[in-house]
């Protein structure tokens, strides 16, 4: 693959990650200005925090890693292509 595509599998990653901390900081926002009662179950937004904040878990969201490999790329520094 060309370093231009892995460039740019590197800053899709980035933008991925970087997209799904906004996100939660959104729904947690939410969650916050909706008083108690967003805690009862089986209401919406209950459900899309547990959802999101589940998403978040997630390896490929892992903002650490994707941001520590776009940075070393970006530093012109080998990165595994197997890390993203």
């Amino acid at each position: 693959m060309s370093r231009s595509r892995w460039s740019l599998r590197l800053r899709v990653r980035r933008d991925q990650v970087l997209g799904t901390a906004r996100a939660i900081e959104a729904i947690d926002a939410l969650f916050e200005a909706s008083g108690g009662r967003a805690l009862a179950e089986g209401t919406y937004l209950q459900r899309a925090w547990r959802d999101a904040h589940a998403g978040r878990v997630h390896a490929a969201n892992d903002p650490e890693r994707a941001l520590q490999m776009y940075g070393a790329q970006q530093f012109g520094h080998k990165v595994d292509p197997g890390m993203y």
